[in-house]
């Protein structure tokens, strides 16, 4: 935890920061993987140009 700190930043503070940041990236993915999965389900037509 010592060696994470960036300048008066404590490394518990930086490293949860970091897990938020990916975690925010992973859902983000997820939520948008849902979404098109949900789409293309009620999409009949699979040409994506039109």
């Amino acid at each position: 935890m010592d060696r994470a700190s960036i300048g008066p930043i404590p490394g518990t503070i930086v490293i949860l920061a970091g897990v938020a940041f990916h975690s925010s990236w992973a859902l983000f993915a997820f939520v948008t993987h849902r979404i098109e999965v949900a789409d293309r389900r009620t999409r009949h037509n699979l040409i994506a140009m039109g």
